[in-house]
């Protein structure tokens, strides 16, 4: 589905909250990741049918069919206790309301793995797609009356990694701090226009070559690896 979520599904105002409210609703992040090492937990606060995972963009979801039911995702579901990727098999242990579900997708290795309060469950998916053009979402599909909240890194992770990486705090406060370089630089030149000595008179002639501000879109540094950082702490339907 396009527009990021299939059925209907209530999401609280922090973004962070869902319920399904349809027979199978689906739901996907605003933000994907596609290179390095990511975690997002999932406080379980209902114990019943639900699929949480990844999925990349191409994921096309129905009523019927879910994350992990599709080619390009791939989920963990504790009321079954299986994992999915279009075909499915036993995986983990039983999940309970209370619970908290870490899901982790190394991009360098190309795996996905899951823990259980902490507790990994061991490598559910190896080999995923990778490389250019392929980006994966944090994503879930959940049963009718079904809630879960999402934890993308807004407050500390309950269970954190050591192999796993924080969102990119730093490298957003750097690019922070560049835009309101260029801004300061902007703002500077342009007041020295409206003052400079010609200012409220007709323009001079001059052989001189006037200096111009180019605006370059910044390219992604260092093993950031993910698309509109600043984002990836919401969910929402887009």
């Amino acid at each position: 589905h396009t527009s990021g979520f299939e059925g209907l599904l209530f999401v609280d105002d922090d973004l962070l909250g869902v319920i399904g409210h349809s027979n199978f609703s689906s739901i996907r992040a605003t933000t994907c990741v596609f290179k390095g090492k990511w975690a997002y937990e999932v406080l379980i606060s209902s114990q019943g049918l639900m699929q949480i995972g990844w999925c990349t963009l191409s994921c096309r979801f129905n009523q019927e069919e879910g994350v992990g039911d599709t080619p390009d995702s791939y989920a963990y579901d504790g009321n079954r206790v299986r994992k999915w990727n279009v075909t499915t098999t036993n995986y983990g242990k039983s999940w309970a309301a209370g619970d908290i579900v870490s899901c982790l997708i190394d991009l360098d290795e190309g795996t996905i793995t899951f823990c259980l309060n902490g507790q990994s469950l061991g490598t559910a998916f190896s080999g995923i797609k990778t490389g250019p053009g392929v980006a994966y979402f944090p994503a879930i599909s959940l049963s009718f009356k079904e809630s879960v909240a999402f934890n993308f890194g807004s407050r500390p992770l309950r269970y954190p990694s050591r192999r796993f990486r924080d969102p990119p705090t730093a490298d957003l406060l750097k690019a922070h701090r560049l835009l309101g370089y260029i801004k300061n630089v902007l703002s500077t030149s342009i007041d020295a226009q409206v003052t400079g000595p010609h200012a409220g008179s007709d323009p001079q002639p001059s052989d001189a070559a006037t200096p111009a501000l180019t605006e370059r879109s910044g390219s992604r540094s260092g093993s950031a690896g993910v698309q509109d950082a600043s984002q990836f702490l919401k969910i929402k339907c887009l």
